[in-house]
């Protein structure tokens, strides 16, 4: 039991480095430099962070390698284009997708969400469902929010947005945790997770 729970902070500090540090160095470097020079520091961490989950996991999460491929993408087209519509368009297309992913297979009576995240979290059908619906209405709002920015705020203000995104995004799921321990099966820990 105790190795699986070592295993399983590494695995998680590992998560947290890949999706939080790449846009940490980003907001560090936007304030040290300009929005290009920060976006080359996005583009080569995220592909470093994205080599090292390879390495360490031996493989890379479908929903991981989709986030780190569109800022490697459009990161790049940013850099050589020295255009920041891009990178900030990115968001847009990122949340939108993922949004009609989820709405797509809940359609279809398929909870997407169960099958990518299924060996971290054991929860009910119910919570499933639950937390299912949360995050496609949450996507489209992301997706909505970063259009309006992108049309209306310059790279500088949309920098600022972006913080304050990251951290409703950081409230957001904290919330969920909430719901995986009310809707946690048997056999799980108190917070509805595999350890």
């Amino acid at each position: 039991m105790e190795n699986k729970a070592k295993h399983f902070s590494s695995k998680l500090a590992l998560n947290l480095f890949i999706e939080f540090g790449p846009i940490i160095l980003f907001f560090v470097f936007f304030n040290l430099f300009d929005f290009i020079i920060a976006t080359i520091a996005l583009v080569i961490v995220v592909f470093i962070a994205l080599l090292l989950s390879i390495y360490i996991e031996g493989r890379v999460a479908i929903f991981s390698l989709f986030a780190s491929g569109s800022i490697i993408v459009f990161g790049g087209a940013t850099i050589f284009l020295s255009n920041p519509t891009y990178l900030i368009f990115k968001d847009t297309l990122f949340w939108g997708i993922f949004g009609f992913i989820i709405l797509w297979y809940y359609l279809k009576d398929v909870l997407i969400l169960k099958k990518l995240f299924t060996s971290i979290f054991d929860i009910t059908d119910k919570g499933w469902k639950v937390v299912t619906i949360r995050w496609m209405v949450f996507a489209f709002l992301l997706a909505f929010s970063n259009q309006i920015a992108l049309l209306y705020f310059t790279p500088t203000e949309w920098v600022i947005y972006k913080m304050i995104t990251l951290i409703v995004l950081v409230i957001f799921s904290i919330w969920q945790f909430f719901l995986s321990r009310k809707e946690r099966n048997v056999g799980s820990s108190s917070w509805g997770m595999r350890l």
